[in-house]
């Protein structure tokens, strides 16, 4: 349902190597399928992206917010 796929696309968008997210699920497709090619394919891909390193450092393993440049606002207090 609706609830579960917003509730799915935080948990992925708050992880360090959120990135990778529609590899990692082109892989469980590829699993799922028994497609043993494309699973290499993809795990190659995810391979590939994990060694971009600098990409990834100063993050943490979750709960990313990437709100190191907002400004610091207003709060409403009514």
């Amino acid at each position: 349902d609706e609830r579960a796929l917003y509730l799915n696309e935080w948990l992925v968008h708050r992880l360090k190597l959120a990135e990778m997210a529609p590899q990692a699920v082109a892989l469980a497709q590829a699993a799922g399928r028994g497609d043993s090619a494309a699973e290499k394919d993809c795990l190659d891909e995810i391979l590939e992206l994990s060694r971009q390193a600098e990409k990834f450092s100063g993050r943490f393993d979750d709960r990313n917010t990437y709100s190191a440049g907002l400004t610091e606002g207003r709060l409403n207090k009514f």
